[in-house]
């Protein structure tokens, strides 16, 4: 009898937990699902069958951090976009601009021009908390579904240096759904705390498969609110000694190769040109015609990760940053003041 007892409790408490989470997930996301945004972006790109530069539109998703329009978004949603707008969940559309982008832990803010009435911003958790099996829910705009909410755990943690892209960037794995569209959006505690910002997926069919990533509040605390607004509005390739020596560069070590430059950024301030004649070597695909970077502020291209921290920390608004590039087979030098 006692032990029929014991399994009919066991019985009863199980559906209960499961409801209660439920219940606590659907009254978390009617609180913070109007803060959520969905940024859309103009930009450009190369039509591989024309050859040829074209328009081409972003899609991601981001969060509202202060009152005054401040958003947290994915790096990579932004860092060449020409143009930036954010749709809120009530539908209206704003225009915005970058502030800052850190393509090395692939987070960015943006400042959008207004901020609907009610619309209230979300605090950011300390996420050094966060163990492997906590509870997490995204919201985000997967393939341009607004206001979607997927859930699932946290499948693992990852100190900075893991992720050679991202290197910067303190990340946790989440089996959460997220797909594109869904970057840049906030992965919520149980609790309906905000812990991290959606980066990427791993994945062979590119859909989702189980394995999603995401960087925590905590890096962006660290090394992007409150600093000082950098965004370079480049993107390209790093090229190493092989490359240097195929490219003929002066600098041996290697440089970056300037493929897209970003509408209002540093890096179109500083006037520098991007690629436009697409070209496959050893079976990887560039954007040649564009500038080479070999050294910024005198640091070689190929040892400003040894030195980031300390270029980062002498920079102040107003400073002037200069750059050593190649262009037309001459070096030459570009300065510009930081904003």
């Amino acid at each position: 009898m006692r032990r029929f007892c014991i399994a009919l409790i066991v019985v009863f408490l199980l559906p209960v937990s499961t409801t209660s989470w439920a219940l606590d997930l659907s009254s978390q996301y009617r609180a913070l699902y109007s803060s959520v945004v969905t940024l859309v972006t103009e930009g450009t790109t190369v039509d591989r069958e024309r050859d040829e530069l074209t328009a081409a539109e972003g899609l991601g998703s981001g969060v509202l951090i202060d009152k005054d329009g401040l958003i947290l978004t994915a790096s990579h949603v932004v860092q060449v976009a020409d143009a930036v707008g954010v749709v809120f969940a009530d539908g209206q559309s704003v225009p915005a601009t970058v502030v800052s982008s850190l393509p090395q832990a692939d987070l960015a803010l943006v400042r959008a021009e207004s901020v609907p009435e009610g619309v209230r911003p979300v605090k950011l958790a300390d996420s050094s908390r966060i163990e492997a099996g906590n509870e997490i829910f995204v919201i985000g705009a997967p393939f341009g579904l607004h206001s979607t909410i997927t859930s699932g755990i946290v499948s693992a943690r990852y100190q900075p240096g893991s992720n050679p892209r991202f290197w910067l960037a303190e990340m946790i794995q989440i089996d959460a759904a997220v797909n594109k569209g869904s970057s840049g959006g906030p992965v919520f505690d149980a609790k309906g705390r905000c812990i991290g910002i959606v980066s990427h997926l791993k994945t062979l069919s590119g859909g989702f498969e189980g394995h999603g990533f995401a960087v925590t509040t905590n890096t962006a605390r660290e090394r992007l609110i409150g600093k000082p607004g950098v965004w370079s509005g480049l993107s390209g390739k790093v090229l190493g000694e092989e490359m240097a020596w195929i490219f003929n560069l002066p600098e041996a070590s290697g440089g970056f190769l300037v493929e897209k430059v970003a509408a209002g950024s540093l890096g179109d301030r500083l006037g520098l040109i991007a690629g436009t004649v697409p070209a496959t070597i050893r079976k990887r695909k560039y954007l040649l015609g564009g500038d080479v970077i070999m050294r910024v502020n005198d640091i070689p291209v190929a040892k400003l990760k040894d030195h980031y921290d300390e270029l980062v920390s002498s920079l102040k608004p107003g400073d002037t940053m200069t750059l050593a590039i190649m262009r037309g087979g001459a070096v030459m030098e570009l300065t510009g003041k930081l904003q």
